[in-house]
Parts: structure tokens; sequence; C-alpha cells
């Protein structure tokens, strides 16, 4: 006689062993595992310290993010654009200056350029044009106001490359249908 086939375990295999057992949902994989809570073992000290850290000093916890114990607080909000690895509004408890936004950012790409950063005053609209490399060697600090919105352009060499780009998609297109046209008309 067969023996009917043995359900398999709600535990998901892909897992650490450290996530076996504990009864809490994982939210990557749906399997059981400690993670949401504690984050693994090693680090459930760490989150309890944030969270004891950020009700002690009264500030309350708008989100931790799966697998990052930073906890998100609110603050003021700075604005960043253009080429940087992650543009877009941050929160800041203090006034931040240009480099940490920056930092904050994910840093500059490859195709930014530092001499020419704009600066965009919320209180006044005014535009300041920015020399960042300047400023790091003469040791100088731009403090931001809340609402600031900083701007870090593309460099002239990326501009050229998505210009010829286009002009090369445009040569090749031409060249197709001059090709297509003497085919035809044969």
């Amino acid at each position: 006689m067969l023996e009917p086939r043995r359900q398999k375990s709600v535990v998901d295999r892909r897992l650490p062993a450290a996530c076996a057992d504990d009864g809490v949902r994982h939210t990557r994989h749906g399997a059981l595992c400690p993670t949401k809570i504690a984050g693994h073992r090693s680090q459930g000290r760490t989150l309890i310290a944030w969270l004891v850290l950020v009700l002690l000093v009264g500030i309350g916890v708008a989100q931790v993010r799966s697998g990052d114990l930073t906890p998100q607080v609110s603050g003021s909000k700075y604005y960043i654009w253009g080429q940087v690895r992650s543009p877009g509004a941050y929160s800041f408890l203090a006034a931040p200056d240009l480099f940490e936004l920056i930092s904050a950012a994910g840093g500059p790409t490859d195709d930014a350029n530092l001499t020419r950063v704009v600066l965009i005053r919320a209180v006044n609209q005014t535009r300041t044009r920015i020399n960042m490399q300047a400023m790091l060697n003469k040791g100088q600090v731009v403090r931001l106001s809340p609402g600031d919105v900083i701007m870090v352009p593309s460099s002239a060499w990326y501009r050229f490359r998505t210009g010829l780009t286009v002009v090369s998609s445009a040569v090749t297109l031409a060249t197709l249908v001059i090709t297509i046209l003497n085919w035809v008309g044969r």
C-alpha cells in the first residue's frame, strides 16, 4: 500500500536556519521568521536600542524600513534633483549642509558637474550657482534652509555623449531610408 505524501513544512527552505521557528511572518518570503520584529538575531539588540532611543528623545517613528534598522523620523524637507544617485525629497531634523544632502542622496553620479550646482532658496526663490569643488578646497560650508532645492547639472561630456547618440540614431535612420529607396527604385 502507498503511503500518503507528507506535506511540506511551512518554513521556506531558502531562508537561513535562524529564521526557522519563531512564529513571525517574514515579509520577503512569506515564511516563518523573526526578522520582521528584531532583524536577524545579531541585529535584534540594535533595533531595540534604536526604538528606546527614539522613544526617550520623544521622536515618533514614522517607519522602520524592511531590512534596514534606520528609523524614519519627521523633520524639515530638502530637495535634490539632477545627477545624484537617488534624487528626491529628504527629511532632516537639523538643517544639513550642501554636502550632507548630496551624501544622503547617494552622492553625485559620474556625469555630475559639481562646479555648477544650483541652490534655489525656498524663502525668497533666489538662485545661486555654487562651485562645490572650490568650496571643498577652501573648507566652506553652505547651510540649507527647509524647503531649499539643490540641482546638480550634467557635465558637458554627458550632454555631448547624449547628443551624439541622437545624431547617430538619425544618421542610421537616414541611411536605412536611402537604402530602401534605392532598393525600391531598381
